[in-house]
């Protein structure tokens, strides 16, 4: 994972972020250099369950916590995801697209 190296106050609605990326990982963004959105893992702080059904247990289902389940109930559809690893951890990363 890259780290951040510097941050720069531009304006009080803009924020420079100067990054240290490796190569592996500047590739894995495949010259994608917008719309990126930077997360850390100490944000994740609710906990779920995985259930496992099918034979020999072989599918798995991560839950969404009810806490941040959304009361509107937005439909949702279109969901793309992402799995990054690293050497002591999986990050599942989904994305939804919602209407209402």
């Amino acid at each position: 994972m890259g780290q951040i190296l510097e941050t720069k106050i531009i304006s009080p609605n803009k924020i420079h972020i100067f990054l240290e990326l490796t190569s592996k990982e500047a590739q894995t963004l495949k010259n994608h250099a917008k719309k990126i959105h930077i997360f850390s893992e100490n944000l994740c702080t609710h906990e779920t369950e995985i259930i496992q059904r099918g034979a020999k247990m072989g599918t798995q289902y991560v839950l969404i916590p009810l806490s941040l389940k959304s009361r509107n109930k937005p439909r949702l559809s279109e969901i793309l995801y992402q799995k990054i690893e690293t050497k002591t951890k999986t990050f599942y990363i989904a994305i939804a697209k919602k209407t209402y």
